[in-house]
């Protein structure tokens, strides 16, 4: 019977011509000469069956010589006879293909994998400045203040492995012709600065960002941010130490386990600081913001802020606004002034002026621990509650006596003693140190209030340049021009 060809996708379809109620079948070839798959149609009525052979023969027409699935066909061609029931698109010939030769080569890890494929992606991505979370679709809604484009790893973490060599196989095609093995040159990554390869395995000797230039693996202990903080970086926290330049934008959390450094003008939501903190221009905060340091702060100005640190608070020009917490000494120069809010300093103050002409009302404490002190406010309101606790327990156990009651009476009694106790202990540890001083380099005006271990003095009259000190003697602060 004369056979029809013709054209089939990308590839050619085969088929005899047959009688009207004979089974047949039809061969297709995929262009890439790497599959045939053939339609199987059952006999009707009286009509011939589909013998294996005769799908033999259309694959030979067709030129399939290699890969040839004969259980397949053998199954098909039964299902159509005995069961009456076409199989379409039944892969019928299948070519092997080669498997690429792979020398050897270091692997990233899918850490690193993933950063170099991020980096990529963010490169010509760009996050919306404005309400970063508005989408059209509030199911599919991204917080971009959640998405980071360094990666932080930790030192020993693997960044790579050694992957060695994998010989290739040749393939052939369902037309029985060879297909060469390829040999893939596939990227092989070096140590940078700060990483080793030792044992099979690129290694992270200090913990920083990520970074992969070319085929160099790097870890930088010092993030450099030199566009600011905002949505196009995230929330930042690092390790190590960070310097930013640039805005850091309202809302933004930064948290570095080393130093930090600000060199424009700090506007701060949330920031903590396990080393020092440096503001070259100078600090904003915000009503709920708190800024954190583990060290020393120091920045040209500060506004608006709340900042707590164990180590000196050194301004140049002025403290407006704010309320400082330090272990140490807060230094505002020779001229610098300290406008309004409080400033709390274990070990003293020293300013160019406190308080303005207005009578704005400024306190200054010092000789204390400001940590020992929230401590005890804690504690103190703790022993409230429980007080008025065990006197409604007391009640109770007057009008309806119980053990449940006297025991519960009992607990909350001891719970206040402890309490009272701890409150004993805190006031033993609150004062460290009775020779702190607060010095005014200019003047002291109006509005001012001064602490020094406890012992408050109001200034009702303007001073010029002096130093106010804790007589403990006489249970009084003194002033000596």
């Amino acid at each position: 019977m004369p056979d029809d060809e013709r054209s089939a996708g990308n590839g050619l379809a085969f088929s005899f011509e047959h009688r009207r109620n004979d089974g047949y079948a039809e061969v297709s070839v995929e262009a890439d000469g790497m599959l045939a798959r053939a339609d199987f149609h059952p006999p009707i009525g009286d009509g011939l069956p589909i013998a294996p052979d005769y799908v033999g023969n259309l694959l030979a027409r067709a030129g399939v010589v290699s890969g040839i699935q004969e259980e397949a066909i053998a199954e098909a061609c039964l299902g159509a006879n005995i069961d009456r029931k076409s199989t379409i698109a039944l892969v019928v010939a299948r070519g092997v293909p080669p498997e690429p030769a792979v020398p050897e080569h270091v692997e990233l890890s899918p850490k690193a994998a993933g950063a170099l494929a991020r980096a990529a992606e963010s490169s010509g991505e760009e996050a919306p400045e404005g309400d970063a979370e508005r989408e059209e679709n509030p199911v599919e809604r991204i917080d971009w203040r959640e998405r980071s484009p360094f990666v932080v790893v930790a030192a020993g973490e693997v960044l790579g492995t050694l992957s060695g060599e994998r010989p290739g196989s040749d393939g052939i095609d369902i037309f029985g012709k060879p297909l060469p093995a390829p040999r893939l040159a596939p990227p092989s990554f070096v140590e940078g600065e700060n990483v080793e390869f030792a044992d099979g395995t690129l290694r992270a000797r200090v913990a920083g960002a990520l970074v992969i230039a070319g085929n160099r693996v790097a870890v930088d202990p010092v993030l450099r941010l030199k566009n600011g903080i905002g949505y196009h970086t995230g929330h930042v926290t690092f390790p190590g130490d960070i310097e930013v330049s640039g805005v850091v934008r309202d809302g933004f959390r930064v948290q570095a386990g080393g130093n930090a450094v600000f060199r424009d003008t700090l506007d701060a939501s949330d920031v903590s600081v396990h080393g020092d903190l440096d503001c070259r221009q100078g600090l904003i905060g915000r009503e709920t913001a708190l800024v954190r340091v583990g060290g020393s702060a120091q920045a040209r100005f500060i506004e608006s802020c709340r900042l707590a640190a164990r180590g000196d608070v050194r301004v140049a020009t002025a403290i407006v606004s704010s309320h400082i917490w330090t272990l140490g000494r807060v230094e505002a120069g020779d001229r610098g002034r300290i406008v309004g809010g409080e400033t709390w300093a274990a070990r003293g103050i020293s300013c160019g002026a406190l308080g303005n002409s207005a009578g704005i009302r400024t306190l200054v404490r010092a000789g204390s621990d400001f940590a020992v002190q929230q401590r005890l406010d804690e504690t103190r309101t703790r022993l409230e509650k429980l007080a008025a606790r065990t006197s409604k327990l007391r009640s109770i156990a007057k009008e309806r006596p119980g053990a449940r009651v006297e025991a519960a009476l009992a607990a909350s009694e001891r719970e206040e003693l402890e309490l009272i106790k701890l409150i004993e202990t805190l006031v033993e540890r609150l004062d460290v140190d009775e020779g702190a001083v607060v010095d005014i380099h200019l003047e002291a005006n109006v509005g001012v209030t001064i602490e020094i271990c406890r012992v408050r003095l109001d200034v009702h009259q303007k001073t010029g340049k002096c130093r106010f000190r804790l007589d403990r003697n006489a249970g009084k602060i003194v002033t000596e021009r």
